[in-house]
């Protein structure tokens, strides 16, 4: 018997997957003022609010609202694309950027990126 999971199940997989690497960062922080046993407090919160907001925000209309014939999603596509180009000017620009996009002229720093985006996009 093969259970059917909806589309949505997927994204509220996928977002909790993207955040959980936060874990080890913050869990240093925790360990050295309280004990190792509030590690294991400490996915909770972000996890639910995750679930949370993927269930409240998340969108799923474009289906029914045949993509790119409905304004609003021409809009965030619009804001999104301009946005993301402004981006990569700021940052290839200034002489100390927030993201080093430099860092992908080493090659396997670039390789690795290519597979953890593979994989991100599976999840």
């Amino acid at each position: 018997m093969v259970a059917i999971v909806q589309p949505s199940r997927f994204i509220v997989i996928g977002l909790v997957a993207t955040v959980a690497p936060a874990g080890p960062v913050l869990g240093g922080y925790l360990s050295e003022p309280f004990s190792w046993k509030a590690l294991f407090l400490l996915n909770l919160l972000p996890g639910f609010l995750v679930c949370l907001c993927t269930w409240l925000f998340v969108l799923e209309e474009g289906g029914r609202k045949e993509w790119f014939d409905s304004h609003e999603i021409i809009f965030f596509s619009v804001v999104a694309t301009v946005s993301g180009i402004a981006m990569f000017y700021r940052e290839l620009s200034i002489e100390h950027p927030i993201v080093d996009l430099w860092a992908f002229r080493i090659f396997n720093f670039a390789v690795g990126f290519v597979f953890s985006f593979i994989l991100g996009i599976g999840m």
